[in-house]
This record gives structure tokens, C-alpha cells and sequence, in this order.
């Protein structure tokens, strides 16, 4: 068999922005896709090849295809997988402040119901992969053994904020795509924005609706899908809320990334993507 390969790759990070970027990059570009979240090199390798092109018939496999999975960064196998089976597919990587990614995680967790304490430092506790998945350095580092810097485009969540047509057109040109003039047509930002309940009853209500429309047969046939998820989304926006990050919470989560390890691992990574991390992510808490 002759592997068609994906243009690109997106890796990461997890909780980065990356479904927005996905989509307008695969939906501008007129890009096939496999789903958003694949994890075929990092956690289903061993379904082989025709499990990973099961979504993509023959015919679309001849036009160019891409695919987005956020365990890509962190996985041990991935980077060298990814290399030996597509050497010419390009990769992009997207990073956050990682205080605010820990954040966005917590709340995440909460939101699909795989947290239940509500409370960030018990959280933290309980599960190390809110800091873990911000320390991206030591992951980035083992990508930079199969990949040279320049088939490999960093990008910054942040900067995505300040100007998304700017950092589009950044990656449209490392792609080889023709680059926007203007953002219109980007979508709107504001993609995985994770809602908490506002109370256990609002909890309950909200996991039993999930539940109900995922697991029943009879609605899934009787509605279309974008009729369940205009529902859901209506539901949601008188049961759920956005909590503020609070400024006791915000320190918390600084002091962990500001230990001397830490401090060693961001100054690593600030000298590799040439960018002052340390200014740009670690000053005081302004929301």
C-alpha cells in the first residue's frame, strides 16, 4: 500500500486554542480531515493504517488532508512515528501561558464531569497533569530530536489573542498557502470555552441532558445532530457559568511554574522559540 501522508500535523498542546486554529486552517484551505483528536500515533497505533484512514474514502484521500491530535506533543512514540511513516508532513505546535492553560484544563474537567471537587489546589492534588501538560519544554525538546526547527512551527496562544490574522497568515506561509487579507473570514475565537454548573442541580440536569443525547437511540434518529446541539447549547446557557479566575488561584498555580526547575525549563524554551516567556507569562494576574 502507498501511504498517502497528511499536509500537516497539529500536536498541541492540550486546552492551546487548537480547535479554532484546526478549523479555520482545514476549512480556508479546503483541507480533508480525519476527525479532530485521532491520538493514532500516540494511543491507537496498534489499530494499523486502514483504522486511521477509516474516515477519509479513496477519492478524498487524492486531495490533501490534515489532522489535529493534542497527545501528539507529549507522547513518547509520536514524534519518531510521525517521521518514519510521513516524512514530509509539516507540524504545528501551539502553546499557552501554561497558568492559564492549567486553568482551562481544571474548568474542562469539570465541564464533561471527570472532576467533581470544584476546588483548584485539592484538583492540583489529584491530578498532576494540570501542571504537568504546561511544562512543554522537555516534550518540545524530544520532537527536536527527529525534527529540524524550521519543518516544525511554534506558535503562541497568546499571540493568536492579539492578532489572529497576523499568526494565521504566519502559518499559512509556513504551509505554502496563500495568506488572508483580511479576518473575516477566520471564525469567531472563542471555540472549547469550558462552562462549570452553577450548582449541583445544575450539575445533574446538565450530565443527565449530555447522558440522554448521546446514549438514546430514538433521538439520535428523530433529530439531526446539529438540531441535538443547538438544543444542548441552549440548555447550557441558563445552567452553566464562567467562573473568574480568581487571584488566590491565579498565585497558586504561578508558584508551581516558578520553582527553579521550572524557571530553567521556561528560559530553555524561551530561548528556543526566540520569545521573553518569563515577561510574557509570569507577570502578575491582570483579568
Amino acid at each position: 500500500m502507498n501511504l498517502k501522508y497528511p499536509y500537516f500535523i497539529g500536536i498541541g498542546g492540550h486546552r492551546c486554542g487548537t480547535t479554532w486554529f484546526f478549523e479555520n486552517l482545514k476549512n480556508i484551505n479546503n483541507l480533508k480531515s480525519l476527525s479532530k483528536e485521532t491520538h493514532f500515533f500516540s494511543r491507537h497505533f496498534d489499530h494499523g493504517f486502514n483504522w486511521y484512514f477509516n474516515e477519509i474514502t479513496a477519492k478524498d484521500l487524492e486531495q490533501p488532508f490534515c489532522e489535529f491530535s493534542t497527545s501528539y506533543l507529549y507522547d513518547y512514540n509520536a514524534p519518531k512515528r510521525i517521521k518514519k511513516y510521513f516524512p514530509k508532513t509539516k507540524i504545528i505546535v501551539i502553546l499557552r501561558n501554561p497558568i492559564y492553560r492549567f486553568y482551562s484544563h481544571y474548568k474542562h474537567e469539570i465541564y464533561v464531569g471527570h472532576n467533581t471537587l470544584n476546588d483548584l489546589k485539592n484538583s492540583y492534588i489529584m491530578n498532576p497533569s494540570y501542571f504537568e501538560l504546561g511544562n512543554y519544554f522537555p516534550y518540545l525538546e524530544r520532537w527536536l530530536n527527529f525534527y529540524s526547527k524550521d519543518e516544525i512551527c511554534v506558535i503562541l496562544f497568546d499571540d493568536i489573542l492579539d492578532n489572529s490574522l497576523a499568526i494565521f497568515n504566519k502559518v499559512q506561509s509556513f504551509l505554502g498557502f496563500d495568506t488572508l487579507s483580511q479576518s473575516n473570514r477566520l471564525t469567531s475565537s472563542t471555540k472549547n470555552i469550558s462552562m462549570i454548573p452553577k450548582n449541583r442541580m445544575s450539575s445533574y440536569i446538565h450530565f443527565s441532558i449530555k447522558k440522554i443525547l448521546k446514549n438514546n437511540f430514538f433521538l439520535k434518529n428523530m433529530f439531526p445532530q446539529e438540531l441535538r446541539k443547538t438544543f444542548k447549547k441552549k440548555i447550557e446557557k441558563k445552567i452553566l457559568t464562567q467562573i473568574p479566575f480568581n487571584n488566590d488561584d491565579f498565585n497558586f498555580v504561578k508558584e508551581k511554574y516558578l520553582t527553579d526547575q521550572m524557571k530553567i525549563n521556561f528560559e530553555k524554551l524561551s530561548l528556543l522559540i526566540d520569545r521573553d516567556l518569563q515577561d510574557l507569562w509570569f507577570r502578575k494576574h491582570n483579568d
